[in-house]
């Protein structure tokens, strides 16, 4: 007996010295660090039935957050981009818009709480979309163990899809009454999220250390730029202050934003960047919270090493990324640091395309056809309007598509990510800065028209569109538009010419304009028309096109009497110091039309006779009419009858009156050009919008969301004008290119040509596939760790070491069970 006792002693004794030497964290609660496979679910608009796709896996894993955040993590990378995909709103097609807002967060309340995040909660704005300036947000916590300390990890998902009018606060760029170095709306969402963490911790009793995970795409992806700046940067005193007793260090933020838009700009300082708003009294869905005004001054650099663990990753060929934009006088930024999944400069190795599309083809199917499909950045067409064959679908009457009316081109950017930065950079051509941008009504134009499209769906791909009713629309405010930026350029100027020639040629219908009365008649418009076709700087495409098509017309030298007659004239415009049967027909030809818009050559016969444009472009009304008598034109009326008398400034006119009232509504009458182009504009509002908003509420939309869709509408055709100027502008308008016909026809040829690329450039699940095929090759991060360098990082992958000393107990354990087993007496 005395010797089992001992026994039990003994083995006592080392099972308490084993258990002593295993860290007290391998048995603390939640401490073994946990990897899950987690399937979820999320809303896809190519996936199958409903627009579900419920089958994609994601392994959660804690130790991405037993490490520095400054280190990044490719696991992490594929978790948030995960994370914000099934942050995406819930949708089934068989409810109602009411029924479906309720049911928002269903998808990311799964996705938390299959991760073990426990009270996971969304705030107002996740599940009500009329609100701008505003934000929804998925918050969940877990307690995880780092070394010997357990900590709290934070989720912070941000909604990152179907905004409504919430995405309207994408261009509230500078704040009522200041200029602030902080985006205003995305600001104004980040606070609304604050106030909510706020309330969240403080009822859920969260104290001491505190890790934030913080993620979201596109404007999601900005506002947890803005939260992963806030954190990083000393924002735990907020809390502190809002009674909620945590510390955050800097390499506790752990922030993946994907597609983001830029967030701030020079000058800020932690004064504004750590500042939270009160609720907003005209904002009832607002989280209650104090304002809270941070008294620290000094200057922030949003690229300092405290922000190292925010990790924005923009898309090179997405024209989200690219806004606010990064040009002198804007020059908007991120906090932390950027990584492209689609560059080939990536630290580690690059994927490529073919390992994104594999991850994609199992991710999301019809994602992965409409990227394969024409949808892909690298099927970028470099193109331009082919003029011959638009004419001669026309004419025959056939369908035109637009690939079947283009043509390669050697001008313009070489890919898409360049052909969007082009776009952006164009509005520096209205709006110098941002304060510019505000104070002449872009902003309010933009933020109008951005909620009506995104709260009122449109089906321009309806056979019964008429496209016509656009048309007319632009066709007036590029009229306007040019003649404002081109208004008082000199007449050799080709398009200056241009712009001159259809002014005077509506002046008729806006006796407003400053145009001297009276000075519209054939011979005016004949001269600038001419200036253009025939610019002095010699032939153009124009010009040959011209030719190639009157020449065939005229008959040849020495082919009758009628030829001897009109050469012997077209002759006199020929130079002296060469015979004119050197030249060819079309040559002669065109050197008297040139002659119609800027006289005649020096050394010529007609200068000698003191002949100008004017008298050359009488002459030319004067053998058209010829022609049209003699039977080699057939043309209308009102044409000959303005030829009789070219300078008569009634007839012609009149007639032109006639064509160009056909494209205006009835009865209605203008005081300029820019009162026309304002009201077409707002009719093509009226064509877009009205209809479809008398249709909301019979389509189950709730009576305050149909209320805000018709508040945009009318706000945007109150700022019709800024806003027309912006359209113009993004669509033609080059920065640093003098403006000119084949210019923006190019412009809006690329934009068409490659339209179908445009949004799948955006799409997170490219984001999430990039992530996918990157964790898979093994890669980390995209970068070194910045100075200073961070804490050591911990074992990853399954946790080895725990497990270890786990072993070991256990067999400390079965031997001392073994040593226990009452042993039969020994036989003597």
């Amino acid at each position: 007996m005395k010797q089992v006792v001992k026994r039990i002693i003994l083995f006592a004794l080392a099972a308490a010295l084993l258990l002593s030497a295993v860290p007290v964290s391998a048995f603390a609660a939640g401490s073994d660090p946990e990897t899950i496979e987690i399937v979820y679910s999320f809303s896809s608009d190519t996936a199958g039935t409903g627009g579900l796709l419920p089958t994609d896996k994601v392994t959660w894993r804690d130790d991405c957050f037993l490490r520095s955040s400054y280190l990044g993590c490719c696991h992490l990378a594929e978790m948030s981009a995960a994370a914000s995909l099934a942050g995406m709103p819930y949708s089934d097609a068989s409810r109602t818009p009411k029924e479906n807002e309720a049911l928002s967060p269903k998808y990311i309340k799964e996705f938390l709480s299959k991760a073990h995040f426990e009270d996971v909660e969304t705030n107002k704005y996740y599940t009500v979309y009329t609100e701008e300036n505003s934000a929804g947000a998925a918050l969940g916590h877990k307690t995880i163990r780092d070394g010997d300390e357990d900590c709290t990890l934070l989720a912070v998902v941000i909604r990152s899809g179907d905004y409504f009018q919430e995405w309207a606060g994408n261009f509230n760029v500078i704040g009522e009454g200041a200029a602030g170095s902080m985006h205003a709306g995305f600001k104004a969402a980040r606070d609304e999220v604050l106030r909510f963490a706020a309330k969240y911790m403080k009822e859920h009793g969260i104290s001491g250390r505190l890790k934030v995970w913080i993620t979201g795409h596109s404007r999601g992806a900005a506002i947890s730029n803005d939260l992963g700046g806030f954190f990083a940067g000393g924002g735990d005193a907020y809390f502190r202050a809002a009674g909620v007793q945590v510390t955050v260090a800097p390499d506790d933020v752990y922030c993946y934003t994907f597609s983001s838009p830029r967030t701030v700009r020079p000058g800020l300082t932690h004064a504004e960047d750590l500042s939270v708003a009160a609720n907003r009294s005209n904002y009832p869905n607002d989280t209650p919270g104090q304002a809270y005004t941070s008294t620290d001054t000094s200057a922030v650099d949003p690229q300092a090493a405290c922000y190292a663990g925010i990790r924005n990753y923009p898309k090179q060929h997405d024209v989200i990324p690219k806004l606010p934009p990064h040009i002198s006088g804007w020059d908007y930024a991120y906090y932390g640091r950027v990584g492209r999944f689609d560059s080939s400069d990536l630290a580690g190795g690059p994927v490529s395309e073919s390992d994104m599309l594999a991850q994609l083809k199992v991710l999301d199917s019809g994602m992965y056809a409409k990227y394969t499909n024409g949808g892909s950045p690298s099927d970028y067409q470099k193109v331009t309007l082919d003029l011959d064959k638009l004419v001669e679908k026309l004419c025959s009457g056939e369908k035109i598509t637009i690939p079947g009316i283009m043509k390669p081109t050697d001008k313009g950017p070489d890919s898409m990510g360049e052909l969007m930065q082009q776009r952006v950079g164009s509005l520096a051509t209205l709006a110098s800065s941002p304060t510019v941008f505000a104070d002449y009504d872009y902003q309010h134009a933009l933020q109008a028209v951005a909620a009506l499209f995104g709260m009122v769906p449109l089906d321009m791909d309806n056979p019964d569109f008429d496209y016509v009713q656009l048309a007319k629309a632009l066709a007036f405010c590029l009229l306007d538009y040019g003649a404002t930026r081109l208004r008082g350029t000199p007449g050799g100027n080709e398009t200056g010419a241009i712009v001159h020639f259809l002014e005077q040629v509506l002046s008729c219908l806006f006796p407003g304009e400053s145009i001297p009365e009276g000075s519209l008649c054939l011979t005016q418009i004949l001269g600038i028309a001419m200036r253009y076709v025939f610019p002095r700087s010699g032939d153009t495409k124009v010009t040959k096109k011209i030719l190639d098509l009157i020449a065939p017309k005229f008959p040849d030298p020495g082919s009758g009497t009628i030829a001897d007659m009109l050469y012997a004239y077209l002759d006199k415009y020929v130079p002296k110091d060469r015979t004119p049967s050197s030249y060819t027909k079309a040559e002669r030809l065109g050197l008297f039309l040139r002659a119609c818009g800027w006289g005649p050559l020096d050394n010529t016969p007609a200068k000698d006779d003191g002949a100008t444009a004017r008298t050359t472009a009488r002459d030319l009304c004067s053998l058209v009419a010829m022609a049209a008598a003699l039977g080699y034109l057939d043309l209308p009326s009102w044409v000959t009858s303005a030829l009789t008398d070219p300078n008569d400034p009634e007839s012609f006119p009149g007639q032109v009156l006639k064509c160009l009232q056909a494209m205006m509504p009835e009865g209605e009458t203008y005081t300029g050009l820019s009162a026309a182009a304002d009201l077409l504009a707002k009719r093509a509002v009226d064509y877009l919008y009205e209809d479809r908003l008398k249709d909301l509420a019979k389509k189950g939309y709730s009576q305050e969301y149909v209320n805000a869709a018709w508040k945009h509408y009318l706000d945007a055709k109150t700022y019709i004008r800024p806003l027309r100027i912006l359209l113009v502008t993004f669509l033609f308008t080059t920065d640093g290119e003098p403006i000119s016909v084949e210019g923006m026809i190019r412009n809006l040829s690329l934009l068409a040509a490659n339209n179908a690329i445009i949004a799948p450039s955006h799409y997170l699940q490219m984001d999430l596939a990039w992530a996918k095929a990157r964790r898979a090759a093994g890669i980390w991060d995209h970068d070194p760790a910045p100075s200073p360098t961070p804490k050591p990082v911990p074992v990853t992958g399954d946790s080895a070491t725990p497990l270890l000393w786990m072993l070991l107990v256990l067999a400390g354990l079965l031997g001392l069970g073994f040593c226990l087993i009452p042993r039969k007496a020994s036989r003597k």
